[in-house]
């Protein structure tokens, strides 16, 4: 007689298992994107960090606000000034590359949410990650917000005057293999639209070629 208790318990721990080996991991991203008159970055909700590997050099910095600096890789949510600064791997800037020189420093007009920052050119050749105090690997972090007001993304040619300086693309910084192993910044650009006239063009476009449609049909 098959004794069924004992092989649903077997699956179920099974299952269990295989559940933990797979459970799913949610890298920490920062979406910095234009969103009307200001650019706002924004990290993604249960973003998490495995902090296994990492080592601790130097602090961070002085830095005691949410800012963004593209010519030496640096942005923070908050005040970061003489946290850890975690030993990690990545590009050393995210400079605008439409101009020579350095970009501005820029500080967040209000900033919100767990604070974490990345500071990917100095010191060199080490880039530093600031965990929030006390931070447990593995926890999911609630979202963390800041605003920069009146700004674009990227900047003029050859001047920055309301621009933050960021080159739209995707920026990796790494001390594993772990996708949770990963600090990321994905700065969007923005997508322009239509001008009017361009807009009527092809709604006329539409039309016409639903009307051609329209009388092949009745033939």
């Amino acid at each position: 007689m098959t004794n069924k208790p004992l092989i649903l318990g077997v699956v179920t721990s099974l299952a269990l298992v295989g559940g933990r080996a797979n459970a799913a991991t949610d890298p920490y991203v920062v979406t910095i994107q234009q969103v009307g008159p200001n650019v706002v970055a924004t990290s993604n909700a249960g973003g998490e960090f495995d902090t296994s590997g990492l080592t601790t050099s130097d602090n961070f910095g002085i830095v005691n606000r949410a800012q963004i600096a593209p010519s030496v890789g640096q942005f923070t949510f908050g005040n970061v000034t003489d946290l850890p600064g975690f030993d990690v791997s990545g590009p050393t800037d995210f400079k605008f590359s439409g101009i020579t020189g350095t970009t501005p420093t820029t500080a967040a007009t209000s900033s919100s949410g767990p604070v974490v920052g990345i500071n990917g050119g100095i010191p060199s050749p080490s880039s530093f990650l600031s965990l929030p105090t006390g931070y447990m690997s593995g926890t999911p972090l609630a979202i963390s917000q800041a605003t920069f007001a009146n700004k674009v993304l990227t900047c003029g040619i050859p001047s920055c005057l309301d621009g933050l300086g960021v080159q739209p693309g995707t920026y990796v910084w790494r001390w594993g293999a772990a996708p949770d192993q990963t600090f990321t910044i994905d700065a969007v650009a923005a997508v322009s639209s239509p001008e009017p006239a361009t807009l009527g063009l092809m709604v006329l476009g539409l039309l016409g070629g639903a009307g051609f449609a329209g009388r092949k049909r009745r033939r």
